[in-house]
């Protein structure tokens, strides 16, 4: 398909489509870039791959992702139409007043040797200047600015030079883009965001796409154990769906309710919904009368040397991925048995015995892992 384009005032070449004006031009069409995920947050356009466009001015994306427009043409109110003063002469848009294949109208060839000059064939170009047959004006033509062949792409052609005809724009390497919204020219040439972000107001904004942004990083609040569920919430175990889990010797009580240890909570001892009675305490998921020689902490009881909530005392819990080793929190158990952060010997450990989670009754001990 030949399409000759010659002496169109004011006009300007992006990606394959002349357009009439800087209105047509897209930037972020032409600077798309794509999140880390692969996503673009695009606002008010229409995410086409890893490009922001314009379905109604896109020339690319003319009325939908991928429907692109053909030479001589820009997308106006999402159809493809012929550019300027272009008239469409079959599949093609011809300007009548240079072509010589149709010069003055469709289907108006000039003869060999001749050339079209103002829609008539001539054997002279006149004061215009001969480029393949099309007498054309270097002064305005965008597709031979000064001289012919020298094509402006995404600027127009004034008094024979390449130039931004649209005050909002800026001439960087490449064309004319907006600085506000251009990734790869984003409040200056040539600065260019990062991969996970976005050029907004002339300045690189993090890009989330789908996930939270959380203190300048992103988040997935369903799973993230940092950000479980809002940015705000931090999980000393795994977050599920948005919920932290309970540690391994604790279970949830309830839906989204707290997570307590059923082998020691005097509210839910040995079962969520088994409250002991006023006076007593949770002695291995048993409601009982005293602790022996386990702690009473608040009515539980627990071994101050291993319990990771209570490590050497009462209410001094350890940090995450810390275990209770002999009341002292540290970052590994050694050759004792971790159960759920607490460092035990289950060969003697009266609430751990010969496993964890084996609570020997009240008044039993625990020997060579059993319970007697």
């Amino acid at each position: 398909m030949r399409v000759a384009l010659a002496a169109l005032s004011a006009g300007w070449l992006v990606a394959g489509c002349v357009c009439t004006s800087l209105t047509d031009y897209d930037p972020a069409l032409l600077a798309g870039d794509a999140a880390a995920d692969g996503a673009k947050v695009c606002g008010a356009l229409a995410a086409c791959g890893d490009e922001c466009a314009n379905l109604e001015t896109s020339p690319r994306h003319c009325g939908s992702c991928d429907r692109a427009c053909g030479d001589g043409q820009v997308c106006a109110a999402g159809s493809c139409e012929c550019a300027g003063d272009l008239v469409r002469c079959g599949d093609d848009c011809a300007d009548t007043e240079s072509d010589p294949l149709h010069c003055g109208s469709c289907d108006s060839p000039c003869a060999d040797g001749q050339v079209c000059a103002r829609g008539r064939c001539t054997s002279s170009c006149g004061d215009l200047t001969n480029c393949g047959a099309a007498c054309v004006d270097l002064d305005v033509d965008p597709l031979h600015c000064g001289d012919c062949d020298v094509v402006c792409e995404t600027m127009e052609c004034d008094q024979g030079a390449c130039a931004c005809g649209d005050p909002d724009v800026e001439a960087c390497t490449g064309g004319c883009v907006d600085l506000d919204v251009d990734p790869d020219n984003c409040g200056a040439c040539g600065l260019i965001c990062a991969q996970d972000q976005s050029c907004l107001a002339g300045s690189c904004v993090l890009d989330c796409g789908d996930l939270a942004e959380c203190g300048g990083e992103c988040s997935d609040l369903t799973s993230d154990p940092g950000h479980c569920g809002d940015c705000d919430t931090a999980c000393e175990t795994a977050c599920i769906d948005g919920v932290c889990s309970c540690p391994a010797s604790q279970v949830r009580c309830g839906d989204g309710g707290p997570c307590v240890s059923t082998a020691s909570d005097p509210e839910h001892c040995g079962d969520c919904e088994i409250a002991c009675e006023a006076g007593a305490v949770c002695y291995g998921g048993t409601c009982a009368d005293d602790c022996g020689e386990l702690a009473d902490c608040g009515g539980g009881c627990v071994d101050t040397a291993s319990d990771p909530r209570h490590c050497g005392g009462c209410d001094r819990p350890c940090g995450g991925g810390q275990s209770c080793r002999e009341g002292i929190c540290r970052v590994s158990c050694a050759n004792l048995t971790d159960c759920g952060g607490a460092c035990v010997e289950t060969r003697t450990h009266e609430l751990n015995c010969g496993d964890c989670g084996v609570a020997c009754a009240p008044g039993e001990t625990c020997s060579d892992g059993s319970c007697g």
